[in-house]
């Protein structure tokens, strides 16, 4: 199975993730995806993705999971680390649409996390994941915390915070 991409498509694909910058995002409605795992569990949820940038050797793998949804475009790792900001990643970068957090009067039943005041998207990340792992079905977030769909709590929470 091939892939094609128009050549507009690569380059608005890529124009897209330039500067990286959660704000931006956010002021669009979008959020930053990384790595396999936390595209598979967006994609697994409903999210919609708008565009994905990946290495060669996953090019084909994602434009068969993309059925002509959203654009996949192939890059060099080294574009790649360019594009991500540093040398290291995960093979995959997208931009979704960013959902609309839950109403809190439709919480999913058991056991959930409430959270005020934490700032730091690692910590955030880290806290949703391990609810997560621990049984959470909510997670609450109050006044002052970081934003649960920016690039780095996403990341750290292996893909856990979700709408």
């Amino acid at each position: 199975m091939g892939y094609t991409v128009a050549m507009t498509d690569i380059d608005h694909t890529l124009t897209a993730f330039d500067g990286l910058r959660d704000r931006d995002y956010a002021r669009e409605g979008l959020m930053v995806l990384e790595g396999r795992l936390v595209i598979q569990k967006a994609l697994d949820c409903g999210v919609e993705l708008v565009s994905l940038v990946t290495v060669p050797a996953d090019a084909e793998e994602w434009s068969g999971r993309a059925e002509g949804r959203f654009p996949v475009v192939a890059v060099e790792r080294a574009r790649m680390a360019d594009i991500v900001g540093f040398g290291f990643h995960r093979g995959a970068l997208a931009l979704a649409r960013r959902p609309v957090p839950m109403n809190t009067g439709n919480a999913m039943p058991g056991n959930a996390l409430l959270l005020w005041n934490v700032t730091d998207p690692d910590n955030l990340g880290a806290l949703a994941r391990s609810a997560v792992a621990l049984g959470a079905k909510t997670l609450y977030l109050g006044p002052g915390c970081a934003d649960p769909y920016s690039r780095k709590p996403l990341r750290t929470s292996m893909g856990c915070v979700r709408s």
